[in-house]
């Protein structure tokens, strides 16, 4: 997709949603077109965030939502408050999400959208359900978009694991770490870099991962565009980071 291309989209969506004071989005349209604008705000957020969601006639709906996944929501109640308050990810939640919303959108008003920080954290295994995933299962596609590359998708890995990273350290224009500080040396003696042996060669975004002889730990490497990776997370976690990952470059 060429720049000009992810421009006009962007230029596009900020057009049909307009901006409410206090910088909320104005969502407006038909059912299906509002249910289509609720899926791309939740794809436009990488970082744990809360979306809110308010009628006209002040029905409000929070959303708990990190790596352009949904993960919780809580508000609406009634006849389909059976997905409140439970963690997403199931595929068979497609169905009563779509209701969900559709009862917050049915009187056709527009909905007020505001996205703030996340008053809690998302735990690794809080892993949620794609906005792309439901845009599929409801017939709404959504427009292609950029992938997240370099440090940024390394900083909504690390986010989005929460407290299962023990420790990491990054390789790349801006050279980072974090966690304890006894793994984080452990990490140091790993070669990361562009040619390191402990990924496929190329330039694709890669992982492997490995349980130590401990049982309890793990180690993952990565890459994403010119920065490697190396994290230690709880062994339990490992099949979390790699579905996570697959999810954030795909």
């Amino acid at each position: 997709m060429t720049d000009k291309t992810t421009l006009d989209q962007k230029l596009e969506r900020l057009a049909a949603s307009g901006l409410a004071p206090g910088g909320a989005h104005t969502l407006s349209g038909n059912a299906d077109d509002i249910l289509r604008r609720i899926l791309r705000q939740i794809d436009d957020i990488v970082l744990p965030r809360s979306l809110r969601l308010e009628s006209a006639g002040r029905r409000v709906v929070t959303c708990d939502v990190t790596a352009r996944r949904l993960v919780r929501v809580a508000g609406l109640g009634g006849a389909v408050a059976g997905v409140e308050g439970q963690t997403l990810g199931d595929d068979t939640m497609h169905e009563p999400l779509r209701a969900y919303f559709e009862a917050l959108v049915a009187s056709g008003a527009p909905l007020q959208a505001t996205v703030t920080e996340l008053d809690r954290a998302v735990e690794a295994g809080e892993m949620g359900v794609s906005a792309r995933a439901l845009a599929d299962a409801w017939g709404l596609p959504l427009e292609p978009r950029a992938l997240l590359t370099g440090d940024t998708l390394i900083e909504t890995l690390v986010n989005g694991l929460g407290d299962a990273v023990l420790a990491w350290r990054s390789d790349g224009a801006t050279p980072q770490s974090g966690g304890s500080d006894e793994l984080v040396q452990d990490l140091t003696a790993l070669p990361l870099g562009p040619d390191t042996p402990l990924l496929p060669p190329g330039i694709s975004p890669a992982m492997t991962a490995i349980t130590l002889a401990d049982g309890e730990v793990a180690i993952c490497t990565a890459r994403a565009a010119d920065t490697t990776l190396a994290l230690s997370v709880k062994a339990a976690a490992a099949n979390d980071v790699l579905r996570l990952w697959r999810q954030l470059t795909g």
